[in-house]
């Protein structure tokens, strides 16, 4: 059994989410963004580095301390990252053959453990450093500061920082990722996919059943209706964190195509928005759909464009075309797109150069 047609658009909106965060894990890699170079010329006496014990207990030193977090941050970012998007698309790949179960298991680690992660490193990275350093365990959300407040203000101070206020809820990112007593959360599906038996009382096994074993095409379909209500505005969430913590890393993306990119999926947003059934609306997603389609309004007005049509969405949320935009101008902006990576990595090959030939 494949993935229903009335899914489709909530599925394609997840991966071109997933697909942005992979294309800048794979820029940064192509750019050499994750390598970084430290100016030892102002030392009073350079250190000799001769084994990793050298170089750490040397950045142990209190004056080195946002030099070790910068270094942690190139290290520890792509290698999350990396494992955020491979659980991302196996469940994705997971939920179109209708294996739900394990769909639902492949999401824990990476909405809770992996997000709570780039949430830290982000808003508290001499924290995030420190107890890398330390206590890595520490940096478990879950364990170390876990309580739903904890969670609240962490993701509030993101919200803060990427000023989404207006289109994210702090409270109900967190209620969905961590939340076991809530009725409107993935945390005790998470439990029950992973568990043949909880005694939780908010998610405690029913009697004469196994959690998920029984399954059949009315539970799949309730639990796709709720997972792609859900999961596309978590996602969109944790690309525009992603975007933002790389953008603290290397900050020559393209603003352009940046902006194309959230063309793009803001039209895919309005799309999926059609496709949620009633049981599963809230007044937080229509408040996301809501401050979408204004910017997207005014986007496309300041660029000298009319209100899109369903039409425009469509072609929109493909090409990241402007509502009448002339094909010919679509082509030549996606080929800019193409030039602009192709001397980037001229650039960075060059100035590559140069380093091994002068360090």
């Amino acid at each position: 059994m494949m993935l229903p047609e009335q899914f489709k658009t909530a599925h394609d909106l997840c991966y071109a989410n997933h697909d942005v965060m992979l294309h800048l894990l794979n820029g940064g890699f192509c750019n050499n963004s994750f390598c970084m170079l430290v100016d030892l010329s102002e030392e009073d006496q350079p250190p000799q580095f001769e084994t990793n014990e050298d170089l750490f207990s040397w950045l142990d030193t209190p004056g080195h301390h946002q030099t070790r977090a910068e270094i942690l941050r190139c290290t520890v970012f792509p290698a999350v990252l990396g494992d955020f998007l491979h659980f991302v698309y196996e469940a994705l790949r997971c939920s179109q053959k209708t294996k739900l179960t394990v769909a639902i298991a492949l999401l824990r680690k990476p909405l809770q453990d992996s997000l709570g992660l780039l949430e830290t490193i982000f808003v508290d990275l001499l924290g995030f450093a420190s107890k890398m350093v330390e206590k890595p365990a520490d940096l478990n959300v879950k364990r170390s500061g876990g309580k739903p407040d904890e969670h609240v203000r962490r993701i509030g101070a993101v919200l803060d920082v990427l000023d989404e206020q207006r289109r994210f809820d702090a409270e109900f990112l967190a209620q969905v990722r961590y939340s076991r007593g809530a009725e409107d959360s993935f945390a005790g599906s998470f439990d029950k996919a992973l568990h043949l038996f909880t005694s939780n009382k908010n998610i405690e096994t029913e009697k004469l059943n196994l959690n998920f074993i029984f399954s059949g095409p009315d539970a799949w379909h309730t639990q796709r209706s709720y997972i792609y209500s859900r999961l596309p505005y978590v996602l969109c969430y944790a690309r525009l964190l992603v975007e933002a913590v790389f953008s603290t890393i290397d900050n020559g993306t393209d603003p352009v195509y940046l902006d194309d990119i959230e063309r793009r999926i803001s039209a895919a947003t309005m799309l999926w928005s059609e496709t949620i059934v009633d049981p599963y609306r809230c007044s937080q997603l229509d408040a996301h759909v809501q401050e979408t389609w204004s910017r997207l309004m005014r986007d496309c007005q300041s660029a000298g464009f009319r209100t899109p049509t369903r039409s425009d969405l469509l072609r929109m949320s493909a090409s990241g075309a402007w509502p009448g935009e002339l094909w010919i101008d679509v082509k030549r902006r996606l080929l800019r797109y193409r030039v602009s990576v192709m001397l980037s990595k001229v650039a960075q090959q060059r100035a590559s150069s140069w380093v091994r030939r002068n360090v």
